[in-house]
């Protein structure tokens, strides 16, 4: 669990490099990814098209690169996407529309709870809707409490884990300026989706950088949240861009047998065991480099999972095409273990990607399940 995926030479040589640093890399792999999705949804058995897209993938593009080459890889990549992107024939809806019924939706000053016949989900209007707990009803181990969501200060017996550690939330951070986040107070919009029999719970949150748009999507037939984030461009700039940030709550999963799973480019997924040491895969190698390793997540999917339990954390990679990092460390007899969903590293190949190349808004989201079983 500590190097997913090795890398030869130096630390600062880590999956990272080619992922999310660079001229821009993670907007580079995320076109890729639509393509990528297009060729298989249009049934394309054109060889030299799928030859083109491993062009486009290629590392060489990554890292350091002629401002020649650059100009000249960036209208390829346009030439493909036009050539290759053609939309598949819509399918007919799976689901008919519902309503959303036998849901109790509550609110004080600090918190809004909302409880569907499949979950209970408490969210922290002090802090930006971070999670502070989110569980599902009527399983075998529901009585152990909220299976992610916010450990609160005091809750290691550590002072070097003095601090609260959210889920649900954002961090940007850039060298030499102070960390920008969400964890900010809200006024909440709460409506409903007719299509999906779902709640939304909605915020604009003001930053330094700019207002950002924040989404909860609470469904009722199962213990699942959509977050969506419509971010301004600037946060696409070299900085460290963190989201997600699951949090476990330690008491609800069995250590000795807490498991990760994801892939990292086969078609099988591999599975990681996280009683045997320390994983932190965000901490810096240097000044320079913020990351030391991390997980492919080329399935669009990451849980955490013991016997009893999973939770799932999956994304369309067309819209993002994340790298994951896990952190476990022990804490005295308790532990600290959390996923963050990377859109951008630093390190010697990131620089800025000029305004001209970039969406005006931002739009990154990600999907938490929580499931009963390993399934």
């Amino acid at each position: 669990g500590t190097c997913t995926v090795p890398v030869k030479k130096q630390r600062k040589y880590n999956i990272a490099r080619w992922a999310v640093t660079g001229r821009g890399d993670f907007a580079l792999n995320t076109r890729c990814w639509q393509i990528y999705k297009q060729l298989q949804a249009n049934n394309n058995t054109n060889p030299e098209d799928w030859k083109e897209l491993c062009y486009l993938w290629a590392s060489d593009f990554r890292t350091h690169i002629s401002e020649n080459r650059w100009t000249a890889f960036l209208a390829r990549l346009a030439a493909a996407e036009s050539r290759l992107s053609h939309p598949a024939q819509p399918k007919p809806p799976t689901q008919a529309p519902r309503e959303a019924e036998n849901v109790a939706v509550s609110q004080d000053e600090h918190f809004l709870d909302i409880e569907t016949p499949t979950s209970h989900l408490r969210l922290n209007l002090w802090r930006g809707l971070a999670i502070d707990s989110f569980m599902p009803k009527g399983t075998a181990d529901s009585n152990t409490g909220s299976w992610i969501g916010t450990l609160p200060h005091g809750y290691f017996n550590d002072i070097e884990w003095g601090a609260d550690f959210y889920s649900g939330h954002f961090t940007y951070e850039r060298p030499g300026l102070q960390k920008v986040t969400d964890l900010s107070r809200v006024d909440p919009r709460i409506g409903s989706t007719s299509t999906t029999g779902a709640i939304d719970v909605s915020a604009i949150i003001r930053t330094g950088l700019g207002s950002i748009r924040k989404r909860w999507r609470v469904y009722t037939h199962c213990a699942r949240l959509d977050c969506v984030y419509e971010l301004p461009e600037v946060f696409a700039r070299a900085g460290v861009l963190r989201l997600a940030n699951i949090t476990l709550n330690p008491g609800s999963f069995d250590r000795d047998r807490l498991v990760y799973r994801c892939h990292n480019g086969g078609d099988d997924s591999e599975e990681f065991l996280l009683n045997n040491g320390a994983v932190d895969h965000g901490a810096p190698v240097s000044s320079l480099v913020t990351s030391r390793h991390g997980t492919g997540l080329t399935g669009g999917c990451f849980e955490f999972s013991d016997p009893t339990k999973t939770v799932r954390i999956s994304f369309d990679q067309g819209a993002g095409a994340y790298l994951g990092l896990v952190t476990m460390i022990p804490v005295r007899d308790d532990f600290f273990c959390r996923l963050s969903l990377s859109a951008g590293e630093i390190d010697d190949t990131r620089k800025d990607w000029t305004a001209k190349n970039l969406p005006p808004v931002l739009k990154l989201g990600y999907r938490i399940d929580l499931l009963d079983g390993q399934d």
